[in-house]
């Protein structure tokens, strides 16, 4: 006999807010886009001020509601985004890996989002555009190493082909869930335990592989 699964109940909603971080044209708002629709549009205009996107997930069978704060990535619009971070539970930084400065730029965000986030925000530094390999600038480990030396976690996507996007934000959603059914509190060092072991979703740290076959993994890449 088949097992029926019983439906989550929606009265149980938990509803969070992450807010997305990066300078203008880092590839924020496709990588919204990518995770809430399942497409990407190569012509999305700059976001002016602020916008938002939100998608539902189950996790643990209970239904957690994303809002996922697209942000200006002008310097005039950072007063504007700083009324939102004490309301994150989760901040992901974006940087464009095809760009010189894009860890630069990273090195910045970060900064903002450790002096404005509250103790416990799960944070997690994330590379776009992984799948042009022949424009890349920066290299995956450099990313890696800036993640390490903030105490974040680090992923690699690409709106365009998906590669990491999902992955990402099941991440972030798990993460937020068990770290905000356990952190009542605790110091900050303790939440970052927490959410270090928070997650059963492997974030995708590689970038895609073009050469590899489509629906296969290897050595760790994210195709």
């Amino acid at each position: 006999m088949r097992k029926i699964e019983s439906e989550p109940d929606e009265t149980q909603m938990q509803n969070f807010q992450i807010i997305v971080l990066g300078s203008r044209m880092a590839g924020k708002t496709t990588l919204i886009s990518r995770y809430t629709t399942g497409s990407f549009t190569s012509n999305s205009s700059p976001t002016i001020g602020m916008g938002y996107r939100t998608k539902d997930e189950r996790i643990d069978g209970s239904m957690v509601n994303l809002k996922l704060l697209d942000t200006g990535g002008q310097e005039r619009f950072s007063s504007l985004t700083r009324n939102y971070y004490e309301y994150a539970a989760g901040a992901v930084i974006v940087y464009d890996c095809t760009q010189e400065n894009g860890l630069k730029d990273a090195k910045y965000w970060l900064e903002q989002a450790e002096t404005h986030t509250n103790y416990g925000t799960v944070t997690v530094l994330v590379a776009t555009k992984c799948d042009m390999t022949e424009e890349r600038k920066v290299d995956p480990e450099a990313g890696r190493a800036l993640a390490k030396e903030n105490g974040v976690e680090f992923a690699e996507t690409s709106a365009k082909t998906g590669a990491g996007v999902d992955a990402l934000f099941r991440y972030m959603a798990e993460s937020i869930v068990k770290l905000k059914s356990n952190f009542h509190g605790r110091e900050r060092e303790d939440a970052v335990i927490l959410h270090r072991s928070a997650s059963s979703t492997t974030l995708d740290t590689d970038c895609p592989c073009p050469r590899q076959i489509p629906g296969q993994r290897r050595n760790g890449c994210c195709c």
